[in-house]
């Protein structure tokens, strides 16, 4: 999840993505040492902490990709009522506007270079063939920064889903669900 977005002014897209992911696997390498029972994890994130490293300075989508097939590398996980199935890497870009609105613009309402950048990233991302989905999270007033991936991303607009916001007491029935149900993140 990449959430904390903290650019530095010498960061390149490259630092703050190889960044972002290592503060991922580390936050799943502390996930594990809640539930050891998960078998399996704290190899995987030594294993998806190797390629990030073997990487390490390189372009960052070959990166991306090379984690993404780590992950679909890994022993299939069964469905109820349905074959095996390869889970994906799933990025997720919280708080989006962050970076589109990084210390780069004169105004909130342009994108600076960073956030050209990251913009042109997902669009090369999703062109791609690998194992990898990207969900996108961001606040609807800054829905026109996204209007570079409209010749990458057929129908973006079409696979907006818009959230209410939400009150005090909608954030305490989402923690009840998540706290009472095994598994849901």
């Amino acid at each position: 999840v990449f959430r904390a977005w903290g650019a530095r002014s010498n960061d390149t897209l490259r630092d703050l993505m190889e960044q972002q992911l290592d503060n991922a696997l580390d936050s799943i390498a502390a996930w594990h040492g809640k539930y050891p029972e998960q078998l399996g994890a704290a190899e995987d994130v030594r294993g998806l902490k190797q390629v990030l490293a073997d990487h390490k300075g390189k372009d960052i989508v070959p990166t991306i990709e090379a984690l993404a097939q780590a992950v679909a590398d890994r022993v299939p996980t069964g469905r109820p009522n349905g074959p095996a199935q390869r889970a994906p890497l799933i990025l997720v870009f919280d708080q989006l506007e962050e970076l589109l609105r990084s210390r780069d613009t004169r105004s909130e309402r342009e994108t600076g270079k960073l956030g050209a950048e990251i913009l042109a990233l997902i669009g090369d991302l999703y062109v791609r063939d690998s194992p990898l989905r990207m969900l996108i999270s961001m606040r609807v007033e800054y829905l026109h920064a996204l209007r570079p991936l409209d010749r990458s991303v057929a129908r973006l607009s079409e696979r907006c889903h818009y959230l209410e916001a939400m009150n005090t007491d909608d954030a305490r029935e989402v923690v009840t669900l998540v706290s009472e149900s095994p598994g849901v993140i």
